[in-house]
């Protein structure tokens, strides 16, 4: 397809003849008056991300949900995995001006607090493991690059003390990298004995931040609420951001 000069964009608005199959095409609609061009499109393939929205929950910020119930049996060991990407930058000029960073280190961490929301234990990249061994983390990705989650922290849920009553997941930027530098950032929680996604929530939010209380875990009896909160704040480390996580829960 030959390339429409800039002055041709302008004056024309671009519809879509979306043909879905076996179906019959549907039209975009331009503003009444405006120049058309109307392009075919025919899907080949049903895309991932709408494959995955099939499984588990997409809840909102402050929303919970009973990850017993989603699951459908009680859980033994679930995982928090953590993604995000580093916007790319628009070439040789943006980067020579500053204007894009292709490597975003961000610190996944979990803050254990117990019934009087006090907290008893963290993991994070300079403590890997819980003291009592039940929360283990995977390590720290310095980069955000590559498919699927970029950090990991597994909880045996078995082996919890029964005094952790909440596990709070953050998210940090150590260089103090900002997360208008960000995109694509989620966290989600599988049920590990059936590699089940029971949760998954997406951080659509922007901003000169450089860390957020993305999502926690609190006990109902034998079950667990899985709360999605994404309040940004300014910590760099995961210390910074105990306050904040122990107002997150309680909200």
């Amino acid at each position: 397809m030959a390339i429409m000069s800039y002055w041709m964009q302008r004056k024309m608005r671009i519809g879509v003849i979306f043909t879905p199959r076996g179906g019959v095409p549907a039209r975009g609609i331009a503003r009444p008056g405006a120049r058309r061009v109307f392009l075919r499109v025919t899907p080949t393939r049903t895309l991932k991300i709408n494959k995955e929205r099939k499984h588990g929950n997409h809840p909102e910020q402050n929303q919970s949900i009973s990850l017993e119930k989603t699951a459908g049996s009680g859980l033994t060991s679930v995982s928090l995995g953590l993604g995000w990407d580093p916007v790319k930058s628009g070439g040789f000029l943006s980067k020579l001006l500053g204007g894009g960073n292709d490597e975003i280190d961000l610190d996944a961490s979990c803050i254990l607090l117990d019934g009087n929301m006090k907290p008893v234990d963290l993991v994070w990249f300079r403590q890997l493991s819980s003291k009592d061994g039940s929360i283990k983390h995977s390590g720290d990705n310095l980069t955000g690059e590559g498919d699927g989650d970029d950090e990991t922290i597994n909880v045996d849920l078995q082996r919890l003390p029964a005094s952790v009553q909440h596990l709070v997941f953050t998210v940090n930027s150590f260089r103090g990298q900002k997360f208008d530098q960000v995109e694509n950032a989620y966290c989600r929680i599988v049920n590990n004995s059936k590699n089940q996604e029971l949760a998954r929530f997406n951080l659509a939010e922007k901003g000169q931040h450089t860390g957020v209380v993305m999502a926690s875990l609190s006990r109902k009896g034998n079950d667990w609420d899985f709360k999605a909160i994404g309040q940004s704040t300014n910590g760099r480390t995961a210390d910074d951001l105990v306050n904040l996580a122990i107002q997150a829960v309680r909200a």
